[in-house]
C-alpha cells in the first residue's frame, strides 16, 4: 500500500515561451492546481484493490461525482490539505484493507501489508485494529522505499505517466481534470 498525490487542474510542468526581458510568466489555470491523495493497494496476486482518494475539503459533497458513478467503488476521504492522516488511513484499513483482502484470503490466514515509515500507518490504532484482524504491517526502512515499495518500484511509474497523458489530452479537449471528474479520469 502507498499513496499517490495527483494534481487536479493542469500538467504539472508547463512550458512558456517569453521574452528574456519579461521577468514575470503567468499561465492560464495556475491558481486552480490542487493535489489529491490516492491510497493504492496492489495484492500478491497481482491484483488491485479499491482505492482511497483524499479531496481537499472540509466536507465531503457529491456534486464532486457528478461524471462519474465511482466504477472503481473507491472510498472518498477529505483532507484540509488533500493528504492523508491517521484518521483517514484508519478509515482505509477498517473500509477497504481488511475486508477487500479477508475476501480474497482462505481459512483467515494472516495478510501482510507493507507500507513506509508514515506516521499515519504507524500509530496504536492503525497497530492496533491491524492486529485484531489478523494482518502482519511491516514497516519498511526510512529512506528506503523508492527502491523497496513495491507500489513505487512497479506501479507508481507507468501510473504517472498514464495519468499524465490522461491530464494532457483532457486539459486540449478544454476540460483539466477537477473534483468533478477525477475519478472517471483515473479510472480509464
Amino acid at each position: 500500500m502507498d499513496e499517490k498525490g495527483i494534481v487536479c487542474g493542469q500538467d504539472e510542468r508547463v512550458k512558456v515561451w517569453v521574452s528574456r526581458k519579461q521577468k514575470n510568466t503567468v499561465t492560464i489555470g495556475e491558481k486552480e492546481r490542487e493535489l489529491t491523495t490516492i491510497i493504492e493497494t496492489i495484492c500478491a496476486d497481482g491484483q488491485s484493490i479499491a482505492p482511497m482518494i483524499i479531496f481537499k475539503g472540509v466536507r465531503q459533497s457529491k456534486q464532486w461525482f457528478v461524471e462519474d458513478d465511482n466504477g472503481m467503488n473507491a472510498t472518498i476521504g477529505v483532507s484540509p490539505n488533500g493528504w492523508t492522516d491517521q484518521e483517514l488511513s484508519f478509515q482505509w484499513m477498517q473500509k477497504v484493507f481488511v475486508p477487500e483482502t479477508k475476501k480474497k484470503c482462505k481459512n483467515s490466514l494472516p495478510r501482510l501489508l507493507i507500507v513506509d515509515g508514515h506516521n499515519s500507518h504507524t500509530h496504536y490504532k492503525f497497530l492496533e485494529y491491524a492486529n485484531r484482524c489478523n494482518v502482519i504491517v511491516l514497516c519498511l526502512p526510512p529512506h528506503t522505499t523508492h527502491r523497496l515499495q513495491p507500489c513505487d518500484v512497479g506501479v507508481f511509474g507507468p501510473l504517472s505517466k498514464a495519468w499524465k497523458k490522461e491530464v494532457q489530452k483532457c486539459f486540449a479537449e478544454g476540460r483539466p481534470v477537477d473534483k468533478y471528474n477525477l475519478i472517471s479520469v483515473y479510472s480509464r
